[in-house]
């Protein structure tokens, strides 16, 4: 069932005890919404726009950064049911082991969880994003000699619109009802703060805060918005949920796009190839795990198709400043870094 908060009537609530409340429609928010419902619990899944983008909600992802430059803060999130995934260009790769272990040159890395714990859970992630299969053989230009990079396999989804794709099922599910234009402005807790008692919310054209009890609580509002959440719910913890350490909001992660060139390959590309750094380089250098893209300008027929012209004649006209139309073989090359 899929509900308007500006719509609600003090019966929505009163005397409703939800086994959990998500906050956040996206991808982990209605995933985790779903399989819960499947197992039989009822949840309440919140949303803090509508059923589209709107000027009205999009407006409070503004903000501003310090530091290294980054992205306009409302043009990389939306505020809208399925979140983010209405932007999402479909990339997607599973995290490697070595990506969860400490690092002595990093003094804040290291997972509690390893790669192991997710390994059963990546057959079913491959169907909610409708991923292209796994058994694709990555291609290896550096052709097995000793190096930093390995080739790695990256899929492709549609992308895949989780409020396009489970619109439906959530309208038509008896366990998972959707709030719509509930915004989050609160977070109460009890038992010396060790426990979630209710979640606050508002919407837009009402100014009346409404109150969501739950047997557990689930922030599902990203990278972000999560920390932001926590920090802003002070009504009973001055420093915000969670941050007696002061910790809340102090790790943001981001990758460092970097162009290093162009380059100019023997046989065309259909896609991009992606390199990863090996462990030992890692270890040997003292560096952050990074990888290295290869996209095509255009891409090009299967691997290992035809080239269009001779080699030398690709490279002397890329270096003239007028490269030639050769799909697959001419790109950026691209570092992405921790």
């Amino acid at each position: 069932m899929i509900r308007d908060a500006e719509q609600r009537t003090d019966e929505w609530f009163r005397d409703r005890v939800f086994d959990v409340c998500i906050v956040g429609s996206g991808p982990a928010g209605m995933t985790i919404a779903r399989r819960l419902a499947a197992a039989g619990a009822s949840v309440g899944l919140f949303e803090g726009g509508g059923l589209d983008p709107t000027p009205e909600s999009q407006d409070l992802y503004k903000g501003f950064t310090t530091g290294e430059p980054y992205y306009d803060l409302d043009s990389i999130r939306l505020r809208y049911f399925g979140g983010s995934s209405g932007h999402w260009g479909g990339r997607a790769r599973a995290l490697d082991a070595e990506d969860f272990a400490p690092l002595a040159q990093n003094a804040f890395s290291g997972w509690p969880i390893r790669r192991s714990d997710l390994d059963p859970y990546l057959e079913e992630t491959a169907s909610i994003l409708d991923l292209t299969p796994a058994d694709i053989a990555p291609l290896d230009i550096f052709a097995g000699e000793p190096t930093a990079f390995r080739p790695i396999v990256v899929r492709f989804s549609p992308p895949t619109r989780f409020g396009e794709k489970y619109r439906a099922e959530l309208e038509a599910s008896k366990d998972i009802e959707v709030f719509l234009n509930a915004n989050l402005v609160d977070i109460r807790v009890a038992d010396g703060a060790r426990q979630v008692s209710e979640a606050v919310f508002r919407s837009f054209t009402r100014p009346e805060p409404f109150l969501v009890k739950a047997r557990f609580f689930a922030l599902c509002l990203g990278g972000l918005e999560n920390p932001r959440a926590l920090l802003n719910a002070r009504t009973q913890l001055p420093r915000g949920i969670g941050n007696e350490n002061d910790n809340v909001g102090r790790f943001f992660m981001e990758h460092l796009h970097v162009p290093v060139g162009s380059f100019v390959l023997r046989k065309p590309l259909s896609n991009m190839a992606v390199y990863a750094s090996t462990p030992a380089y890692v270890s040997e250098k003292g560096t952050l795990h990074c990888s290295l893209f290869l996209t095509p300008d255009t891409p090009g027929p299967a691997e290992g198709g035809a080239a269009c012209v001779d080699l030398a004649e690709i490279i002397a006209a890329d270096m003239r400043g007028t490269p030639i139309a050769c799909p697959g073989q001419t790109g950026t090359a691209i570092m992405v870094v921790e």
